[in-house]
């Protein structure tokens, strides 16, 4: 699926998630934004155009794991975003369960893409 069009985009109308970094580059907090018609990096390392060095970023979950709920807007889990009456802020989002990880990260769990990148 395209941008806007997973399963909380309804919730959050078509926002995606962001970090926010202090001046060291840490993880602050977490924003809504709109999305990017542009693919990440790892989404581009999946469809095999980047190679696993070329991917750099970083990438965050909140909230992963059994904590959330099927239920129609999910449990609020500590998340301070704003949304759907939630307490917090679109902008600073507080998420007291969040991971982080990049490539080499990915890679130790899921392993190398078969087929390589060209």
């Amino acid at each position: 699926p395209g941008p806007g069009t997973g399963p909380y985009d309804a919730i959050l109308g078509g926002k995606h998630l962001n970090a926010n970094y202090d001046e060291n580059g840490n993880l602050k907090s977490f924003r809504y934004d709109n999305p990017s018609p542009v693919m990440d990096e790892l989404s581009l390392y999946m469809y095999g155009l980047l190679t696993e060095k070329e991917v750099t970023e970083r990438y965050h979950c909140i909230g992963a794991g059994h904590e959330w709920k099927s239920t129609r807007y999910g449990t609020a889990n500590g998340v301070k975003d704003g949304a759907n009456g939630r307490e917090g802020n679109s902008q600073e989002i507080y998420a007291p369960v969040n991971t982080t990880f990049d490539m080499n990260d990915f890679v130790s769990v899921f392993g190398k893409r078969d087929p390589p990148a060209p």
